[in-house]
């Protein structure tokens, strides 16, 4: 029984790894992240969470739910206040609380660090391409083209999705004995 649930627990991971490159990828190519692609991924979690915890001995979701909302609070008051200042998106404000919703209390700093780490580099590289204007003809309506058009615009899903893959690298990589629940 335990390899079912870690087969499933383990796919819905790498599911929500997919999901979350694909807003990334949206947010990328248009600057936009949809709603559903946030709720799946919240929807995914509960799932796992329910399974590992409920069903299984708790391996991946080592924490009490209250540490996993706690964080998706914590990301979701921060990143509204950097909404309403205009610094991100309302996309970018609800995938960086469900991806946060993923990583707990106890993965919460590295998955900031690694979204800040990513944040600074894509911004360094908006920086970069504003001022040089290096592609000749970038897709229309892609941020590119409105970095090359003087518009100030970050992807920060891509920044949101660097951090979720560097804790679940974290958590399965790691953390000393985390999947060997599920092997035992």
């Amino acid at each position: 029984m335990q390899i079912v649930i870690f087969i499933f627990v383990f796919s819905s991971v790498l599911a929500a790894l997919g999901l979350a490159a694909l807003c990334a990828w949206s947010d990328l190519r248009g600057l936009k992240i949809p709603n559903i692609y946030v709720l799946v991924l919240a929807g995914l979690f509960v799932a796992g969470f329910a399974l590992d915890r409920g069903i299984g001995s708790g391996g991946f979701f080592s924490e009490g739910f209250l540490s996993y909302a706690g964080a998706a609070f914590i990301v979701f008051c921060m990143t509204v206040l950097m909404f309403a200042v205009r610094a991100i998106g309302a996309g970018d404000s609800k995938m960086a609380s469900a991806c946060a919703l993923w990583a707990g209390m106890g993965g919460l700093a590295p998955f900031l660090f690694y979204m800040m780490l990513a944040g600074f580099f894509l911004g360094v590289f908006a920086l970069a391409v504003q001022k040089k204007k290096p592609f000749r003809a970038p897709r229309p309506g892609g941020w590119i083209a409105r970095l090359q058009a003087e518009e100030n615009a970050v992807p920060y899903g891509v920044a949101i999705f660097c951090g979720l893959a560097g804790v679940f690298a974290a958590k399965m990589f790691f953390l000393p004995g985390a999947m060997d629940v599920y092997l035992l």
